[in-house]
């Protein structure tokens, strides 16, 4: 996963390069596409005390994104995606998929201008995750002082980021091709396990930490967008 992303980092180097000349039709109005990478999220139990931590191993993300802007400098984003995570429980590890919805303001401090090919934004939002733990009876892990009710709930989740897309000089249907780097973190406000011991305060948040590598192609024209 660690040579997928140094490979794409690469590509996108190659890209900057070969493309610094070209003036890149950048005032689009909406894109589509489709990222992945790597996702590093914190211990579910969380002020346990000392307890097995339930901290999912380093992982990959996928997903889906749509973007619509308002102007040169304000847009919104609606996007979704799907993490699978390994974390330890009651008789070894399983295999957890997490899903997550959001929509976000996107922000640019630079607006696009016919040969400005890199866009830097930065976004904040608000959407819910679910973690696929399955239902049924609660159970009980000891070791990590952590119980599950039974139940799949939705957690609010508060995602922020900043990133870069790279306008590249190439067309992909009826408008260019755009590669975009992010960090992001995605903050769940609860996690989906509850304390052992009733008495206990909830545990403690969930962060989300990743670095996404995707590609849209943007769409219709920005009137004014300059």
């Amino acid at each position: 996963m660690r040579r997928i992303l140094i490979a794409g980092l690469t590509l996108l180097g190659v890209l900057l390069l070969s493309g610094s000349q070209v003036q890149a039709q950048v005032a689009y109005k909406h894109s589509v596409g489709w990222a992945g990478g790597v996702v590093s999220t914190s211990s579910l139990n969380d002020g346990s005390g000392g307890a097995l931590s339930l901290e999912p191993d380093l992982t990959w993300t996928a997903g889906a994104y749509f973007d619509y802007w308002l102007g040169g400098h304000v847009g919104l984003r609606g996007q979704g995606g799907v993490t699978r995570h390994t974390l330890p429980w009651t008789q070894g590890d399983r295999e957890i998929y997490s899903y997550s919805v959001d929509l976000s303001f996107l922000l640019r401090p630079a607006g696009p201008v016919p040969g400005r090919s890199l866009l830097p934004f930065v976004s904040g939002g608000v959407g819910v995750a679910r973690w696929g733990l399955g239902r049924g009876a609660p159970t009980t892990f000891g070791a990590a002082a952590a119980t599950y009710d039974g139940s799949e709930s939705y957690n609010l989740l508060v995602p922020v980021s900043v990133g870069v897309d790279y306008i590249t000089p190439w067309n992909w249907g009826e408008g260019p091709m755009v590669i975009r780097i992010e960090g992001r973190e995605h903050l769940q406000l609860m996690s989906p396990f509850d304390p052992v011991n009733p008495d206990q305060d909830d545990f403690g948040m969930v962060h989300n930490y990743g670095v996404l590598i995707g590609v849209h192609t943007g769409l219709g024209v920005l009137g004014g967008g300059s």
